[in-house]
């Protein structure tokens, strides 16, 4: 049976139609818009900010926490402060100098001491006393300082009413003046006994001395 090649042509033309149009209503027909891959890469590019999003809050957690954790760690409680002072007991050695450079001045002795003052552990003493010079009568009278690693102690030191020209007398009293450190605000008074030793000494007019010496200090504090 012959067929007529323009009616073949004709039903071909038709079927290939129906076939687009089909296609199109039912959506399968690709295109840019539609294609897979560019939903693909629509929905990376929607979802990979929030992704980062949660990595970023996990990280800035996780480095809070443990910045915590050194704070915590590193934390060290204030050693508790030196009971106060109420009783200033203590004993010294060292040494001490003499200089009179000139009669009508006195002598100058200077100190350098140490030793361990009671309730609060070693310290250092340094400071100079300076006897009457050419006066009929007077006193001598210096300064003191006791040194800790919890503060200092500034003592005014006094001794009794002597003649001109005398040596550093062997008993003397001192009254607390200043305080740093735990000795804070501390007041008190007492005395001092003192116990020189001279190794050297030069002739006059310049004379100076010096050697060994004791200082035994007992008093109160408040």
């Amino acid at each position: 049976m012959a067929f007529d090649p323009n009616v073949v042509h004709h039903y071909q033309r038709v079927l290939e139609a129906r076939t687009v149009g089909t296609g199109r209503q039912n959506g399968h027909v690709p295109s840019e818009k539609t294609h897979p891959m560019h939903d693909s890469k629509r929905r990376t590019l929607k979802w990979s900010p929030q992704v980062e999003s949660m990595e970023s809050r996990a990280l800035l957690s996780g480095v809070t926490a443990q910045a915590l954790g050194h704070l915590s760690s590193a934390f060290v409680a204030p050693s508790p402060k030196p009971a106060r002072l109420t009783v200033i007991d203590a004993t010294t050695k060292g040494t001490y100098t003499l200089a009179q450079s000139n009669p009508d001045t006195g002598k100058v002795y200077s100190f350098f001491q140490a030793g361990t003052l009671k309730g609060v552990g070693a310290v250092t003493v340094t400071g100079s006393i300076t006897t009457p010079g050419n006066i009929r009568f007077g006193r001598a009278h210096g300064t003191l300082t006791a040194h800790s690693v919890n503060g200092t102690l500034t003592l005014d030191v006094t001794g009794p009413a002597q003649r001109g020209g005398s040596a550093l007398p062997t008993t003397l009293t001192f009254t607390v003046t200043h305080g740093t450190g735990a000795f804070s605000g501390v007041h008190g008074k007492g005395t001092i006994v003192v116990a020189l030793h001279q190794t050297y000494g030069t002739p006059a007019p310049r004379y100076t001395a010096g050697g060994t010496a004791t200082m035994a200090f007992h008093g109160a504090g408040a």
